[in-house]
């Protein structure tokens, strides 16, 4: 019996290979590239590209439900989690080399994606290949893993910053490789039915739509040098790709459209943001 007692506690009990990957992915993407992404763009450009580039990685992760509800339906775990590690690979690795401020900024969004797919592959491995009893441990151990990665991606950038910013990412993108090489061979798909929906779930259908929306707007707003005021609201509903980025960011600020709203309603939110501005918006609020 105590033997029992004893092995039920044993940390392996809770521990898979594949948290290794994860503890990895928390070196590479949560410790060290949030510092030295920043030192070699301040480097490169200007204080506002290091703003865009961040802003870039963060929009990345929003999609994050989007993944889980692709995973449910498709049972695609498996290769979202390694999938997700290689693309943050690639963007990491090429980001130092890329001429264009485009290019970095879509490079770090390829960063953001990926991290954001292998964490919520990560969660979804253990919540739905174990049972609910033992969540709590199984969880906390991986978030253990990854925080540990995590405390050591700070320490190897205390010595990464003495060094070339450019070898530095590199070292740090060819981590992350490794992890998607372990993360690869160490998980399977849980086992389950396929989830028979016909769309996407209301979070990551209003994550996909504040993600398309802020890119079509920033789109639009560089373009025409206008920041984000009533005429800049006018004037990017005339462009082409501005009329549906106003409008899809002014239903994920109200919280999506409703599934049960008619067209008709939908199309007077669609008006009022484009050529009443805030003050039609706050009507529809109320």
């Amino acid at each position: 019996m105590r033997v029992a007692l004893h092995t039920a506690h044993l940390p392996t009990r809770w521990v898979e290979p594949w948290y290794l990957a994860y503890a990895l992915l928390g070196m590479t993407v949560a410790g060290a590239a949030p510092i030295l992404l920043p030192l070699l763009v301040s480097r490169l450009g200007s204080a506002a590209d290091v703003g865009l580039v961040m802003a870039a990685i963060s929009l990345g992760g929003l999609l994050a439900p989007l993944w889980g509800a692709l995973a449910d339906r498709y049972r695609l775990h498996r290769y979202p989690l390694t999938g997700g590690l290689l693309i943050a690979a690639g963007g990491l690795a090429a980001l130092p080399f890329a001429p264009l401020r485009a290019a970095w900024l879509g490079l770090s969004l390829l960063q953001g994606l990926g991290a954001s797919a292998t964490s919520t592959m990560a969660n979804l491995l253990v919540v739905e290949a174990h049972p609910e009893a033992e969540w709590d441990e199984r969880l906390a151990w991986l978030q253990t893993f990854h925080d540990s990665g995590y405390m050591g991606g700070l320490l190897l950038t205390a010595w990464f910053g003495q060094i070339d910013l450019r070898l530095s990412l590199l070292a740090v993108a060819s981590v992350t490789a490794v992890a998607a090489i372990v993360g690869g061979v160490t998980t399977r798909t849980p086992p389950g039915p396929r989830t028979p929906k016909s769309t996407l779930s209301p979070p990551a259908l209003s994550s996909l739509t504040f993600a398309l929306a802020v890119s079509l707007r920033l789109a639009c707003t560089r373009r025409l040098g206008i920041g984000r005021t009533a005429s800049a609201r006018h004037a990017c509903c005339r462009e082409p790709w501005g009329s549906v980025s106003w409008p899809l960011e002014a239903s994920w600020a109200l919280g999506g459209f409703p599934r049960t709203a008619t067209a008709g309603s939908r199309s007077r939110v669609v008006r009022s943001w484009c050529s009443a501005g805030p003050a039609s918006v706050s009507v529809v609020r109320r």
